[in-house]
């Protein structure tokens, strides 16, 4: 290990305070000392990047289930006996995953915002993978190109480096993992953020 990785892998990862955030649950709204703030994967949306025409209920639902069996086992807390087969089929890529690359989660589905650029989102996954600090973030459909910017938006949020990674999970317990290192990506997505601020203060505001 280089002295680099070394003095990253020694970074202490811990959960930011972001006093004042709140999320509402049935309106899947973030507030800010009261006063809305727009998701990173709003943003994305309002922006024209994230199509969702072709989502389907069903891929939304298994979304929610494999990522909420990650969280219940990373926090320790997972009764196996309660996972549907097909999710199980999921979950057990995520645990290879984690056995060949040795990923230590940290904390999992951490709220947070900006509060310069006032945007907020939920993460996956923080640890250390590959002796750096890292954010992982999981997928059960295709990785789409957008995630480069999602991430790099989560990422600003933190205040230490943070390596950034797209996590494909499969059926049949294969997992893909993509690594997102163009410096650009959050440049991006603050023209993403613009451009979804001008058209919805079109509308009245978010």
């Amino acid at each position: 290990m280089n002295v680099a990785v070394q003095q990253l892998s020694q970074i202490p990862l811990e959960a930011p305070a972001f006093e004042g955030l709140s999320f509402d649950e049935d309106t899947h709204r973030y507030f800010l000392n009261g006063k809305p703030l727009p998701g990173v994967t709003t943003v994305l949306k309002t922006a024209g990047f994230i199509d969702d025409r072709f989502y389907t209920e069903e891929g939304r639902i298994r979304g929610q289930a494999v990522h909420l069996a990650a969280h219940y086992h990373d926090i320790g807390v997972l009764d196996r006996t309660s996972l549907h087969p097909l999710i199980k089929e999921y979950f057990s890529a995520y645990e290879r995953f984690l056995k060949e690359t040795g990923f230590q989660v940290v904390f999992s589905e951490n709220r947070v915002c900006h509060r310069d650029f006032r945007y907020a989102g939920t993460n996956d996954k923080i640890g250390y993978l590959f002796g750096r600090p890292a954010l992982v973030d999981i997928k059960t459909g295709d990785i789409q190109f957008w995630t480069a910017y999602q991430l790099a938006a989560y990422a600003a949020c933190y205040p230490y480096p943070l390596a950034r990674y797209g996590l494909r999970l499969f059926p049949e317990g294969r997992y893909k993992l993509i690594p997102f290192e163009d410096k650009n990506d959050f440049s991006v997505f603050l023209a993403a953020l613009t451009t979804a601020n001008v058209k919805t203060q079109q509308q009245g505001g978010w």
